[in-house]
């Protein structure tokens, strides 16, 4: 039975066979993408969603107050489940991906379920526009 150190010396002489087979591991294309350039649009990106995030909140508060005439502790009530649900709903989407469909059918699915809420609260509001012009 061999030893623990010639196991281990063979592994690594059979990593070096191979990576002299296969070439370099890095391409020039590998080397000019990605890095902090990207990082740093990403960083932005997410600057600019939880800035969006965090004034859809605020004026959904005052718009509950306002329009909808509810009282303070249910329009902020509300607005915390909105803000709740924004921030689980990766999660969601996260464990539905790992166990489930995968990465693009959970894409597919999920811009499906978002392209018919959406279509549907634009009718609602149409409508009720229509409404209260009559």
């Amino acid at each position: 039975m061999a030893s623990v150190e010639e196991a281990r010396t063979s592994l690594l002489v059979a990593e070096e066979n191979r990576n002299e087979e296969i070439g370099p591991s890095t391409s020039g294309l590998k080397q000019q993408t990605g890095g902090w350039k990207a990082s740093s649009l990403i960083l932005f990106t997410e600057l600019c969603v939880c800035i969006a995030l965090f004034g859809v909140v605020t004026n959904l508060v005052v718009y509950l107050k306002t329009e909808l005439l509810e009282d303070n502790v249910t329009a902020a009530t509300h607005a915390s489940t909105w803000s709740g649900t924004y921030f689980l709903a990766p999660l969601i989407g996260a464990y539905v991906s790992d166990s489930y469909w995968g990465n693009y059918l959970t894409i597919i699915g999920f811009c499906i379920i978002n392209f018919t809420v959406s279509n549907g609260l634009l009718f609602y509001l149409h409508t009720v526009w229509l409404f209260a012009l009559n």
